[in-house]
């Protein structure tokens, strides 16, 4: 209870000075939430800018972070098919870097053991292949379900998931 972090007032709300200037929410606990209100003079449309750390948590939606402005624009002009289009370039882009990414990991499993433990080991080789593709359809599933959401098709989101987790649980028997 209190503000741990001694800035700017004195609530339940653990606020911190930020390095860019301002201040933040420095932490938060377990069951801890917050709550904001905004009040406005005069309906109308108006931007919203939020500073976050920890919004994304794959590979796929760290990519799409950088889309959020524009995409926030074209929801505010209901420009549905100029977002869909965002979302489809984005989706192209991270695919092919996660590609590019597990493609070299399936590559160098061979080469990759013997630098690191001094002599080739094909058990190790062979998981580090498995968690390569995991690892791509992990981003799969996450780019379609962000996907998804931003183009309001959540349906989406649940049919890419389901295929991901049966990809992953595919792989998962193979290497055992």
């Amino acid at each position: 209870s209190g503000n741990s972090g001694s800035a700017y007032r004195q609530t339940d709300v653990d606020l911190q000075g930020a390095s860019i200037g301002g201040y933040n929410v420095g932490w938060t606990a377990a069951g801890e939430w917050l709550k904001y209100s905004v009040n406005v003079a005069t309906a109308g449309s108006y931007e919203l800018g939020l500073r976050a750390t920890a919004a994304a948590f794959t590979f796929a939606q760290l990519a799409l972070v950088a889309m959020l402005p524009e995409a926030s624009v074209l929801h505010e002009q209901e420009a549905g098919e100029r977002l869909r289009a965002l979302h489809a370039r984005g989706g192209r882009i991270v695919m092919a870097m996660a590609a590019v990414l597990a493609a070299a990991l399936v590559a160098a499993a061979p080469a990759v053991f013997p630098a690191w433990i001094g002599r080739p080991d094909p058990a190790a080789e062979l998981a580090l292949r498995g968690l390569a593709l995991a690892a791509f359809a992990g981003v799969v599933g996450g780019l379609a379900g962000a996907i998804g959401r931003g183009v309001g098709r959540t349906r989406l989101e649940i049919e890419w998931s389901g295929l991901a987790l049966a990809l992953h649980a595919g792989l998962g028997v193979l290497l055992i």
